[in-house]
């Protein structure tokens, strides 16, 4: 940890250099695990107050450089004291803050001559060629797995469900994105869905309620409010998931300081 500083901003000097490190001041809202922290990996966890002191050191031993600091993940109201769940130092050299550098940027033994004697000549010493993961799936079998891998998570949300039918209509537009990469038309994915038994009428992928092989019945009629559209807890926002479901995460989830707060 000592050799960081040094390796960083002494020898590789980036323009930007971001740190991320818990905050042990979090862990009062945590049941930490017997080597005291909240992790069994963690060999060490700051406060910020720690935090802080290491980052605006780097900054007087290694004066071309700024820091800010950022949190991830809000604490309750009533806990604001103890900051974010994770802390983050953003170092950012003099440079691109349009702040004169207090020392001149010094060539390391890492520089090395962009053009070379076109004469000089190199000799293979060694070549492997690694034949890892080798797709020997026919064209129409890639389509049909990505096409089930894709209607099995797209199970799982509960606006694709029809009450009245029990069963799911997933728009094919769904998989348009995902078999694109394939290099597939919807004409493809169409035909291959019809030849392995699975339905399609008009626009829409019908599948039952439940496998045959399926034990997970649906057991959600009980949590479902008709009057706002959505079983407890499901999140109907289509901002808020990605074509199967997938979260996106807003903005708000990150909490930053000013731009201009730079130590």
């Amino acid at each position: 940890m000592e050799s960081v500083p040094k390796n960083i901003f002494g020898f590789i000097q980036p323009k930007i250099a971001i740190f991320t490190t818990p905050n042990s001041d979090f862990n009062v809202l945590f049941n930490l695990l017997p080597n005291g922290f909240r992790h069994d990996d963690h060999k060490f966890e700051w406060s910020r107050a720690e935090f802080k002191e290491w980052a605006l050191n780097i900054c007087k031993e290694y004066p071309n450089y700024r820091v800010a600091f950022l949190g991830v993940g809000k604490a309750p109201p009533d806990k604001k004291k103890i900051g974010h769940v994770s802390q983050i130092a953003i170092f950012a050299r003099c440079d691109i803050l349009h702040i004169p550098l207090a020392e001149a940027l010094h060539a390391t033994d890492a520089s090395f001559d962009c053009n070379p004697d076109p004469d000089v000549q190199y000799k293979e010493i060694f070549a492997v060629d690694f034949p890892v993961n080798i797709d020997e799936r026919s064209k129409e079998e890639k389509i049909l797995h990505e096409a089930r891998y894709q209607m099995d998570r797209c199970r799982r949300i509960e606006r694709y469900f029809n009450r009245d039918l029990r069963m799911y209509q997933v728009p094919l537009t769904v998989l348009e994105d995902y078999i694109k990469y394939l290099n597939a038309t919807m004409e493809e994915l169409i035909a291959v869905l019809k030849a392995n038994n699975i339905e399609v009428s008009e626009d829409y992928i019908l599948l039952p309620e439940y496998d045959e092989d399926d034990l997970s019945y649906r057991q959600y009629d009980d949590y479902y409010d008709d009057s706002c559209g959505y079983f407890g807890g499901e999140v109907e926002n289509d901002d808020e998931l990605g074509a199967c479901g997938g979260r996106s995460y807003a903005k708000d989830d990150v909490t930053y300081d000013s731009e201009e707060n730079w130590d």
